[in-house]
């Protein structure tokens, strides 16, 4: 008796017909997603986790804003579902639906993003389904496969930061300063996670202390129709938005130099040096102080181009098989790791 029931259990399990089945089409699900822009709503930003993205793509964009140091636009610096940055009256002119599979779709889109002007714009969005909804895959457009174009980004990305690690920690060290100039890795690619959090701890400190979360909604108000609004990851407009406000914030306060300063030591310079890349001159003496299986302490002297010395050390550790920093002590202020700790607290107050 158990057997005949185990087998009809499992004859009503495979039926097609008991399938999870997304609500709304592929077509419909597309056309839905554009209704937004026709209506010039307010747009979600495409890899936040409600917006119609596969997980690969949000992975992915995940995977690049971890890449960026703090306050930097990552690679996806326009709105992929217009392949553009702004819009008005934007017009849905023509859908094609290939459905491959009951779980693929391929929607070709024609549309314009100004109204009655003739150019106009086609690229097809590639589909999926995921937890019973149709999510966006790829979309490929003129300048090729979103997806592809984001993922080489990332691989290019890991790729020199895998190319400054050395076996030894000073090696791994002088290699830092050594491409310091360059621009193709990003600082914040060479700590620990631990330092990584605490930078962005700090950053979304500095925002509240400037209260701009009660600011927000005019900021999002005003640029809605020049380009969609991202939230924190968000769109240059927006940053120029933020920055320009917190410019204007941090004019008006007594301690404005000294506020600026801060956030640059923390956000914007490289920890490493303390300075922006193109201030480092020369590197002196680079010593090893300490070094255990997964630890090590490097010493380290410099000059800027302004001529003046500095000297740190430089803690790291090794995960994976990689060397990391995991904090930077100065002579005179110590731990930098924990002095940027102390300020998030002192901003949150």
């Amino acid at each position: 008796m158990r057997k005949y029931i185990l087998f009809g259990l499992s004859i009503i399990l495979s039926c097609p017909v008991l399938a999870k089945t997304p609500p709304l089409s592929a077509e419909q699900t597309v056309r839905q997603i554009y209704q937004d822009y026709e209506q010039n709503d307010t747009s979600i930003y495409f890899g936040d986790i409600r917006s119609p993205a596969s997980s690969r793509i949000k992975n992915e964009l995940a995977l690049n804003d971890l890449l960026m140091p703090p306050g930097e636009i990552g690679w996806l610096n326009f709105d992929p579902i217009c392949n553009c940055q702004d819009y008005d009256n934007f017009t849905l002119e023509n859908i094609t639906t290939s459905q491959h599979d009951a779980d693929r779709a391929s929607v070709t889109v024609r549309f314009r993003l100004f109204g009655q002007e003739p150019e106009s714009t086609t690229q097809t969005l590639k589909l999926v389904t995921e937890n019973g909804r149709w999510q966006i895959d790829d979309i490929v457009s003129q300048d090729g496969s979103l997806w592809q174009m984001l993922h080489n980004e990332n691989q290019r990305i890991l790729a020199s930061l895998t190319s400054l690690q050395r076996e030894q920690p000073q090696d791994f060290v002088g290699e830092l300063f050594r491409h310091s100039t360059n621009s193709y890795w990003p600082w914040t690619g060479i700590f620990s996670p631990e330092y990584r959090q605490a930078v962005d701890e700090y950053y979304r400190s500095t925002i509240k202390g400037h209260s701009m979360p009660e600011r927000v909604p005019e900021f999002f108000g005003r640029l809605s129709h020049d380009a969609w609004p991202w939230p924190w990851t968000g769109s240059w407009q927006f940053y120029e938005a933020l920055h320009d406000y917190r410019q204007d914030h941090l004019m008006k306060r007594d301690d404005s130099q000294a506020d600026m300063k801060e956030e640059s030591q923390y956000l914007y310079d490289n920890p490493v040096c303390g300075c922006a890349g193109m201030q480092f001159a020369s590197l002196g003496e680079i010593r090893l102080v300490e070094r255990t299986a997964d630890r090590a302490q490097v010493h380290i002297r410099f000059t800027l181009t302004d001529t003046t010395r500095h000297e740190r050390d430089v803690m790291l550790q090794r995960a994976a098989g990689r060397w990391e920093i995991s904090d930077i002590i100065r002579p005179v202020h110590g731990s930098l790791l924990k002095q940027m700790q102390e300020a998030t607290r002192k901003n949150l107050q």
